[in-house]
């Protein structure tokens, strides 16, 4: 007896069985059903049976290919972890399957993707450098393919290249397959309003040559989604369940919440099981399935639309899709003419969004391209707020942090978005708890209890920066109260590192300064006493004192400036017993491990701004050491695997120091 997690069973080419049980028995006389098959093609069946047990297993055929007997020709039994999630079934799959099969993450290459969407909507599709798009969080994927010339064609097949829509600095995204004497452009764009929008596709192939040819398009609807398999965090990636699909009323229904609508009449449609053959199996063999509707109790579906394209020489055609949000009422566009208006208003909007109100000009082409990659930043930042929350992703990272959300709105604040960082401060302020403490994170579910000491000084430098680049104090008076709740807690933190214990000669590097936290994501594991969380203490209290002085609240600015010169004493003196302590001539992240780590030290000097009151030799020791890895890593021999966007906060520090170079 034996725990095994499936079967995979090759069957003879001509005699196998349609229908078919898998039975179980430990006992040789008493059976039951572990696997029921229905719709079997032959091939290959790869049954996904987690957690299966027997001793014995039985292949009872139901009905055969020809009524002639079958022949199987191998079967293997596959350990627990081949099924031990959908996203590990597929992977080995795909690793058995022709390359294209499969989104290019199964089994393991890295696959970029960006937004698609419009402004304060809660939905964002995903759009992959390959051409896939993913219609809604979790779900299931449109994959384009090309048969031409007896052959299927697939991301792994053609050269791509990828851009954004020229006509302006737009969050339009665009992908081109290469083909010999061929080309496929699929662009992908969002209308409508938030909350009822729709995404839509254009699939435009274009032939250059002299000669006709004929095509078909296929735009395969496949249980995975654009996200890569091995993401975790908010939403598992990968597979996306399909248990139902079908063809009504001129859209494809999936899961009866969903619906994919062509604009132009499709040739055909056809749906199928992974146990009926996965859909583009069917595809490579030239043909649809059959069936128009489906449905698979494990999520296993797919299908696709075919659209057979005539091309005369030197000429193009073009399909729409249209996806609309999922239970919602929307005027979606209805056909191409619409599709097409709705595409040149999603231009001028964008246009006007982010060209008509953006402040900053460069010299020269780098120049250039630096304010084209800053207004294509503003648009995703625009485009991942759901509603007046400000998230650093649509997926892992769709969340609202106060650190990034502080941060985002320093920089929206200075490129024009005063609106969306007030509307951010008026909702995020309010989750704060009783005792002054803020949460570090906001979600769907409310505030994260999670501790994480920068938070407190975030929230009194969010409102402060809003202040000094509007002028409008009215935000500071009406959460007032808020920040001196923020500055209370961090008293109320910092003295507990101010009991006689930590005058012990052992532990002077922790006096003064907060407790741990796991603020800093390299301590998770075990909370640390970062240097991070006490930089943005000390901005926060800064900050508060500066606010109480603007509001005429001066003897409690007079005590909270008195407040933030002790724990800047404090801090620094912590910093140099660390230093001694570890041996080391570097800024530690923390005082407990002497670690380097310069992309947390970056907070000190901005926007800490304490680099004159830093150790100036450690801070240099600190940028020096990094950029010294930094040109071991871009030129070798140094190898690497881990990257943060956080080292973007470096260059703003060599600069403070003068190292523009």
């Amino acid at each position: 007896r034996r725990e095994f997690g499936g079967l995979v069973i090759d069957w003879d080419s001509l005699d196998f069985a349609r229908t078919y049980d898998v039975l179980g028995s430990n006992d040789d006389r008493t059976w039951r059903v572990l696997r029921r098959v229905a719709r079997g093609n032959g091939g290959r069946d790869w049954l996904y049976m987690p957690e299966s047990e027997a001793q014995w297993v039985r292949i009872a055929a139901r009905t055969t290919s020809r009524g002639r007997g079958i022949g199987v020709r191998d079967v293997q039994v596959k350990p627990l972890e081949w099924s031990e999630t959908p996203n590990a079934f597929f992977a080995d799959i795909a690793r058995e399957s022709p390359p294209g099969s499969f989104p290019r993450y199964w089994p393991d290459r890295q696959t970029f993707w960006t937004l698609v969407g419009i402004e304060d909507d809660f939905r964002e599709a995903l759009f992959s450098e390959d051409g896939a798009l993913e219609t809604d969080k979790g779900s299931f994927t449109i994959e384009p393919f090309l048969r031409v010339d007896g052959r299927l064609l697939t991301w792994n097949d053609v050269e791509i290249t990828r851009w954004l829509e020229p006509k302006a600095t737009s969050p339009i995204p665009l992908v081109r397959w290469q083909a010999p004497n061929l080309m496929l452009e699929i662009m992908s764009f969002a209308t409508g309003r938030a909350q009822a929008s729709t995404v839509l596709a254009r699939y435009r192939v274009f032939n250059p040559g002299d000669a006709p040819v004929r095509l078909t398009l296929y735009l395969a609807i496949r249980p995975f989604q654009v996200n890569s398999a091995w993401q975790f965090l908010n939403t598992i990636g990968g597979f996306a369940p399909i248990q139902s699909l079908s063809w009504r009323a001129g859209r494809v229904h999936i899961n009866d919440t969903a619906h994919v609508v062509p604009l132009q009449v499709p040739s055909a449609f056809g749906a199928t099981t992974l146990d009926a053959g996965d859909i583009v199996d069917h595809l490579r063999a030239g043909r649809l399935p059959a069936a128009t509707a489906m449905r698979d109790s494990l999520g296993f579906a797919s299908g696709a639309l075919a659209f057979d394209l005539p091309m005369p020489a030197r000429s193009h055609r073009e399909i729409w899709i249209a996806l609309p949000a999922r239970g919602a009422r929307t005027t979606a566009p209805r056909n191409v003419a619409q599709a097409n208006a709705s595409f040149e208003a999603a231009i001028r909007g964008w246009h006007n969004r982010l060209e008509s109100n953006f402040p900053i000009q460069l010299p020269g082409a780098s120049g250039f391209q630096i304010v084209q990659a800053m207004k294509t930043s503003l648009a995703h930042i625009l485009l991942n707020r759901d509603g007046p929350r400000i998230q650093p992703g649509s997926r892992s990272y769709e969340r609202s942090w106060i650190r990034d959300g502080a941060l985002t709105s320093a920089a929206l604040l200075r490129i024009g978005g005063t609106a969306e960082v007030r509307e951010f401060i008026e909702w995020y302020a309010p989750f704060q708890y009783d005792n002054g403490k803020v949460p570090c994170c906001v979600d769907h579910r409310g505030a994260d209890p999670v501790p994480e000491h920068d938070s407190h000084g975030q929230l009194i430098y969010l409102i402060a920066e809003y202040v000094r680049l509007t002028g409008d104090t009215s935000v500071a008076r009406e959460h007032w109260a808020r920040v001196l709740g923020a500055v209370g807690y961090i008293d109320t933190l910092r003295r507990q590192r101010l009991t006689p214990e930590y005058d012990a000669p052992d532990k002077r590097h922790f006096r003064g300064i907060l407790p741990p936290s796991i603020s800093h994501e390299g301590y998770s594991a075990k909370p640390m006493h970062s240097y991070w969380d006490d930089f943005f203490a000390l901005r926060g209290l800064k900050d508060a004192a500066e606010l109480g002085f603007a509001l005429g609240e001066i003897d409690e600015a007079r005590r909270i400036a008195a407040l933030s010169d002790t724990f800047r004493v404090d801090l620094m003196a912590s910093i140099e017993n660390a230093m001694r302590h570890h041996k080391i001539d570097f800024v530690p992240g923390a005082a407990d491990l002497g670690d380097f780590d310069a992309t947390s030290t970056t907070v000190g000097l901005a926007p800490g701004g304490e680099l004159h009151r830093l150790p100036r030799a450690a801070v240099e020791r600190t940028f020096g050491r990094y950029y010294e890895e930094f040109v071991k890593r871009r030129d070798g021999p140094q190898t690497w695997e881990a990257y943060t966007p956080y080292e973007f906060r470096v260059p703003g520090s060599l600069v403070r120091l003068g190292w523009r170079d």
